[in-house]
């Protein structure tokens, strides 16, 4: 075995579609080996350093100090995800007008009645339907007739 330390500029590819751009270099946490990869400042975020278990590389490629530094860049990986350390701004509670609270309140009951079989649409014409001879299509009913006039069957 040789005691000369892994360190190099590079792009490094990890599992969850992260990349990962800067000084990489192994190094010993307990009884692991781990890639510790120093990224540097960029124009959106501070410098960070993430420390990546060697089975989750997918690849390695050694770059120069200057091509490190314009990938950082472009990746914009963050140290912690959004996810994680969620952004503590409390949004405001929306305010609504009376009105339209007991607009929201007829419309939500008139649903509930529908959904328990009461359908009403509050006018005085049947709302009977006669499932049975129901076509999506008026013109599909004149052709079957058309077609039967002339004795011919589909």
């Amino acid at each position: 075995m040789s005691d000369e330390q892994f360190e190099t500029w590079a792009v490094v590819e990890v599992m969850g579609h992260k990349t990962y751009a800067g000084m990489v270099r192994e190094e010993a946490i307990g009884s692991a080996t781990f890639l510790r990869i120093d990224v540097p400042q960029t124009s959106e975020r501070p410098a960070f350093t993430k420390y990546i278990g060697t089975g989750s590389v997918y690849a390695i490629t050694p770059t120069d100090e200057a091509t490190a530094k314009v990938a950082a860049e472009r990746l914009a990986e963050r140290p912690i995800s959004p996810y994680i350390v969620p952004v503590t701004h409390q949004l405001e509670p929306m305010k609504f007008e009376p009105e339209e609270i007991a607009r929201a309140q007829a419309w939500h009951d008139q649903i509930e009645h529908d959904l328990a079989g009461g359908y009403s649409d509050d006018d005085d014409e049947d709302d009977t339907h006669d499932w049975d001879n129901f076509s999506f299509n008026d013109e599909d009913d004149n052709l079957e007739e058309e077609d039967s006039d002339d004795g011919e069957e589909l």
